[in-house]
């Protein structure tokens, strides 16, 4: 950073200018990181979906729906067993929302 004395009006326009001038510059070098990080980050994006299933679950019966979770970590355990890591770790994941998602349709008895 440099530090100039102003000594006259036109000084002071001149200094002006060049910080004018050294804004413009800062940003255009601010749009042209902000749209690299867009191109690098925008694989994340169709990531999204797919991590929307570990939202967190507002069950109305949530001891059923644990119970039911565990039963499909169970299945998934002795029905997987030589199945590959990634598939170990999808289908139960999937498995679970979907139990899930069925037992908060089914209307609670009592109410």
């Amino acid at each position: 950073m440099m530090i100039t004395t102003i000594n006259s009006y036109e000084d002071l326009v001149k200094e002006r200018k060049r910080l004018k001038f050294n804004i413009a510059l800062h940003k255009e070098s601010i749009k042209e990181d902000i749209h690299i990080l867009k191109d690098k980050f925008e694989p994340l994006l169709y990531i999204l979906p797919i991590l929307s299933l570990f939202k967190t679950n507002n069950s109305k019966i949530p001891l059923v729906t644990n119970v039911a979770s565990l039963g499909v970590e169970f299945l998934a355990q002795r029905f997987l067993g030589r199945a590959g890591w990634i598939t170990k770790l999808a289908v139960p994941v999937v498995f679970k929302k979907l139990a899930s998602k069925l037992l908060n349709k089914l209307p609670i008895p009592g109410t």
